[in-house]
C-alpha cells in the first residue's frame, strides 16, 4: 500500500462515486430540495450528500433530541438532522434570510419534518438567547457567516451537554485555511480584487480562530474531517 493511498483526503473521484453509489445518496428524496432552492435562486451552497450523510450519522449516533442549526438556507441540512430525532425531538434553527426560511419551511412540509422544527428569522446572534431556556443541547451545527464562527463556538460551547457535539462545516476556508495573508497570496486568490481579498481574509482568520478555540479547549475532543469543505468536530468530553 503507498503512502498516497493514506493522505489527509481521497482526491479520487471513483471513491466518491462508488460511496454515492453503495449508498444511495442521489435517490434520497431530500435531493430535491436542491432542485427547489435553485429554482427559487438561493446561492448553491447547501452542504453536499456526503456531508448530509456525515452530520445525520453523527445526530443518529448520539442519540439526539434537541439540535440547533446555526444557517438553515433551504433546509437540506436540517432535514437530514430532523430526520434522526425522535418523534418528541426538537431542531432550533436560524436563518436571517425571511425568503430563504419561507423556502426552508415548505420543504420541511413536503419532507414531512415540519412538526419538529422551529425556526428563527434573523441574526442568530441576537435569537440564539431565545432558545436558551430549553438547553442543554445535544448537537450544534454551524454553517453559517464565517465571521462569526468563534462567537456562536462560544455560545456552544456554554449550551452543549457532555456528550454534545459541535459541528462546523466550512473550516477549511474554502482552501485557505493555511494562508499567510502578510505574505504573497496563492494563486486562488484574486489580486485583482482587493476588497474580495480583504472579506476572504477576515473569513479566513475567523474559521482559524474557531478551529483553534475547539482544538485547544480542554472539554473537547476535536477533529477534523477531510471533507471538500472540511468539518470540525468537537465532542464535549467535561
Amino acid at each position: 500500500m503507498s503512502d498516497a493511498s493514506k493522505t489527509f483526503g481521497n482526491p479520487d473521484t471513483r471513491i466518491a462515486d462508488y460511496v454515492s453509489t453503495l449508498l444511495q445518496l442521489n435517490d434520497d428524496p431530500i435531493e430535491q430540495i436542491r432542485s427547489t432552492a435553485e429554482q427559487a435562486n438561493l446561492p448553491p451552497i447547501h452542504v453536499s450528500a456526503f456531508d448530509g450523510r456525515h452530520i445525520a450519522f453523527l445526530a443518529a449516533l448520539i442519540k439526539a433530541e434537541k439540535i440547533v442549526e446555526i444557517g438553515t438556507l433551504g433546509g437540506y441540512s436540517g432535514t437530514q438532522l430532523a430526520r434522526q430525532l425522535p418523534p418528541n425531538g426538537k431542531l432550533y434553527t436560524f436563518e436571517l434570510n425571511q425568503i430563504n426560511a419561507k423556502i426552508a419551511l415548505e420543504n420541511f412540509k413536503t419532507l414531512g419534518v415540519s412538526e419538529k422544527v422551529e425556526i428563527f428569522v434573523g441574526p442568530a446572534t441576537e435569537n440564539l438567547s431565545k432558545i436558551e431556556k430549553f438547553a442543554p443541547f445535544d448537537l450544534v451545527f454551524i454553517d453559517a457567516d464565517k465571521r462569526n464562527y468563534p462567537n456562536y463556538a462560544n455560545w456552544a460551547k456554554k449550551h452543549l451537554k457532555v456528550g454534545g457535539l459541535i459541528v462546523a462545516d466550512n473550516t477549511f476556508a474554502f482552501g485557505h485555511i493555511f494562508e499567510n495573508f502578510d505574505t504573497a497570496p496563492d494563486d486562488s486568490i484574486d489580486s485583482d480584487n482587493p476588497e474580495h481579498n480583504q472579506r476572504l481574509e477576515l473569513q479566513v482568520k475567523s474559521l482559524r480562530e474557531f478551529n483553534q478555540m475547539i482544538a485547544e479547549d480542554p472539554n473537547f475532543l476535536t477533529t477534523l474531517l477531510p471533507t471538500g469543505e472540511g468539518l470540525t468536530l468537537g465532542l464535549k468530553i467535561k
